[in-house]
């Protein structure tokens, strides 16, 4: 018995990217085969050397087989230059190609090779003459006669089966793969033999373009060891037109060849290597067979039928399994069925099964509910495996498809709507695209709505409209009866949760304003985070992301990604800020503020803060007065004085005890910040000059000179170095006793007129004092001296 391969492969030739298909496993027959092949070529004589450009429409090849021998199948392999004709003629019948190839020498000359099974036409004609003709390819032979490439051939391959052969394993591999001057090597592994014994084992190939005029370093070996089959085909020109089979050497640019392989390959071997070298001849390698002796028996399973039931997951499996190998499959093989890859239980070979022999058994698996209600079902034969076969990679059926009910669902997703901004749990559901879209296109299932699953049951109380249904609790479950028209006793029940979301809301939001720094551009640094209270406003669950637009907002998309330093880039700038719910991805809520940078002004002049002359126009002054005359808003704070505007805005070296500041020049100029706490980071810089003026000064009415270091000397504050005066002390005589200036020390008690140098006594002493000032007068008075 064989186990086809039926992979359809339906090549377009397309040489800019790639040539030829790879040779692979076609076939394969296990039995008492045998093969042979016939064919002809339609080259008048071989191409080139000025030939006539021209082909044969039609030729014959004869089949001639023993009365003992039995046709197993027979398969049609037809070529030619250029991209091919898959509609020809064999004994009068048309026949289609059911499998093409290609290959190419170049972008310019492309071949092509095709398939068909004619395994019915052949066993009805029998032996005798086949006649294979309707090839036209009179359109491309001008391309190719020039380099002589022009062919065309055609040839029957027949697995026939001989009760006096041992057991053999026939493998057919085809594709077309080519070896030439351009591409002088070729390797060929094929796969999946079994040799138990190579006594007469062979090795045939059909092959296309051989000339046998070419034989330029071209050989083909087996397993590394080069094949002959001299004379017809010598060690360097195998594929010179000939055929193995009747002997022939006129199958121009065609070759039908077989060679003995039984010392190139040995017993156990499971592959083999074929090569093919060429320094000039293009030769397209279609077809290999091999014929090796083989003894063991080969399972192929196949699930034939599947029978479900509504709301069970019991199935019933028919299936067939085939010994296709050359020795008997023996009972209680196990046969496995997988579900989606699981593992979902087995059964037995009844008995015994010969070899090109099936049986059918039918076995009922529950399904286990890890697999879902659609699968794909496979059974396996040999598995687990303790049968040795000739083929161990093909004891996996085809996947069958398998519902477990008539009504097919697919997931009903729960029904999720956001709130209004009302937030009370209750809105308009429909209910209808659920079920649709869990119906999956089904036309033949009707659907009805209900309160209660009980309704659902009885089919009683259905919902009237469901697509304007207002849930009545939050969330709130919904039974949707799916019933088939086909088979009114399927029923399905399934629920449908609705579920109302919580809809985040944004209240209105006041502007983020800070006041621009001293470039004063408008442009500057907000925290946008600042605003987070305001729009969550106590709401949990909830995230926050910010944008500068509408539509990037609406769409979650391209948020500010460090919205607390973010740098406006108009002024005033709006900015949209999202609230998403944490737990629902479809509900949120979008609003917007803006961010406004507030200029900074000029600075401020304020009236003049006034203190006494103590000297050299130095005086001392309480900063903090100029408060009480700089009209401060409700929300206005001084935040320091300073010496100079830009101390001010950067906020260093601030005077550091402004109660008691002493001026280090006349009209020297004082820096004030006034801030907002009604504008973050916005302030305003003032001025005011620290103005000296000459007082009266101070005169006291005593002192004593007794060198306790306390009022040793009769001191008259505001004098010295204020103004340019003269003083004199008189004694109660009337006499002059001392005379003083700026450039004299105040009076010590000890005269410094008249004789001089005598302390004067205890008592009461007249002066005079001259401010020589304009704006104050003359002074005179009298001092107690105390010893």
């Amino acid at each position: 018995m064989r186990k086809s391969y039926y992979i359809l492969l339906c090549f377009i030739f397309c040489p800019q990217l790639s040539f030829g298909q790879e040779i692979t496993q076609f076939d394969v027959f296990a039995g008492r085969y045998d093969y042979l092949a016939i064919g002809n070529t339609l080259n008048a004589q071989e191409n080139g050397n000025n030939n006539p450009c021209e082909l044969l429409l039609e030729s014959t090849a004869t089949l001639d087989l023993e009365p003992d021998q039995t046709i197993i199948a027979a398969y049609l392999y037809w070529a030619g230059s250029g991209t091919g004709d898959f509609e020809i003629v064999l004994n009068d019948l048309p026949i289609t190609a059911e499998r093409t190839f290609a290959d190419a020498i170049d972008d310019t000359r492309p071949f092509f090779a095709a398939f068909t099974d004619i395994t019915t036409q052949v066993i009805e004609t029998g032996i005798g003459d086949y006649t294979f003709g309707g090839l036209d390819l009179s359109d491309v032979l001008p391309t190719y006669c020039p380099s002589g490439t022009n062919f065309a051939g055609w040839s029957i391959i027949v697995v026939y089966e001989d009760l006096s052969l041992p057991l053999n394993q026939v493998n057919i591999f085809d594709g077309l793969e080519s070896v030439s001057q351009f591409d002088n090597n070729l390797t060929i592994e094929l796969n999946n033999l079994n040799v138990l014994d190579n006594e007469d084992a062979k090795i045939g190939f059909l092959a296309w373009e051989g000339d046998a005029n070419l034989a330029v370093e071209e050989t083909l070996s087996i397993n590394g060891n080069l094949l002959s089959n001299p004379p017809l085909n010598p060690v360097n020109n195998q594929f010179n037109g000939t055929n193995s089979f009747t002997e022939a050497n006129d199958l121009y640019n065609m070759d039908i060849d077989v060679y003995n392989i039984e010392n190139n390959i040995d017993v156990g071997d499971t592959s083999a290597i074929i090569e093919l070298t060429s320094g000039q001849d293009f030769v397209m390698i279609n077809t290999i067979i091999t014929v090796l002796n083989s003894q063991l028996p080969d399972a192929i399973v196949e699930i034939n039928d599947v029978e479900t039931s509504c709301d069970t997951r019991d199935i019933q499996i028919t299936y067939t399994v085939t010994n296709q190998g050359t020795d008997v499959l023996p009972s209680n093989t196990s046969i496995a069925f997988y579900g989606n890859g699981i593992n979902t239980g087995t059964d037995v070979l009844i008995a015994a099964i010969p070899m090109g022999e099936s049986q059918t058994n039918i076995v009922t698996i529950a399904i286990d509910t890890l697999i879902p209600e659609v699968f794909s079902l496979i059974a396996i034969a040999d598995d687990p495996a303790t049968v040795v076969e000739s083929n161990e990679e093909n004891n996996e059926s085809l996947p069958f498809s398998v519902n477990l009910t008539s009504i097919d669902l697919l997931e009903i997703i729960p029904l999720e709507l956001c709130d209004d901004n009302s937030n009370d749990g209750i809105t308009i559901f429909n209910l209808e695209p659920p079920a649709q879209t869990a119906l999956n296109g089904q036309d033949d299932i009707l659907v009805s709505y209900y309160i209660s699953e009980l309704d659902a049951l009885i089919e009683e109380n259905p919902i009237v409209d469901p697509t304007i249904y207002e849930n009545i609790t939050n969330p709130q479950t919904i039974f949707l009866r799916f019933q088939s028209t086909i088979d009114p006793n399927c029923v399905r029940i399934e629920p449908l949760v609705l579920e109302v979301l919580y809809q985040p809301v944004i209240p209105s939001l006041d502007p983020l304003e800070i006041c621009d720094d001293s470039a004063n551009d408008g442009i500057a640094t907000f925290n946008l985070l600042e605003q987070s209270a305001s729009i969550t406003n106590g709401q949990t669950a909830v995230s926050i992301s910010y944008y500068t637009s509408l539509q990037e907002a609406e769409d979650g998309v391209n948020s500010i990604v460090v919205p607390d330093m973010f740098t406006n880039t108009i002024n005033p700038q709006t900015i949209y800020c999202r609230l998403q719910s944490e737990t629902s991805t479809i509900c949120y809520d979008v609003n917007f503020f803006d961010v406004i940078v507030s200029p900074i002004g000029s600075v401020i002049a304020l009236p003049n803060l006034i203190a006494c002359n103590e000297g050299f126009g130095i005086g001392t002054f309480d900063l903090t007065q100029i408060e009480d005359i700089a009209n401060l808003g409700p929300y206005q704070f001084i935040t320091g004085y300073y010496l100079n505007p830009q101390d001010a805005q950067q906020q260093v070296n601030a005077i550091s005890d402004p109660f008691s500041y002493t001026n280090t020049m006349e009209n020297e100029i004082i820096y004030i910040r006034i801030e907002d706490d009604d504008i973050l980071d916005c302030y305003e810089l003032a001025q005011f000059v620290l103005e000296i003026e000459n007082c009266p000064p101070f005169v006291p009415q005593g002192f004593s000179p007794n060198g306790d270091a306390i009022n040793d000397t009769f001191e008259i504050t505001g004098l010295k170095n204020v103004f340019d005066y003269d003083l004199l002390i008189y004694s109660r005589l009337g006499n002059l006793i001392y005379k003083g200036d700026n450039n004299v020390d105040f009076w010590d008690g000890i005269p410094n007129q008249g004789l001089g140098g005598t302390q004067a006594p205890t008592g009461v002493y007249y002066w005079v004092l001259y401010l020589n000032d304009s704006n104050f007068k003359d002074m005179t008075g009298w001092v107690y001296l105390n010893r």
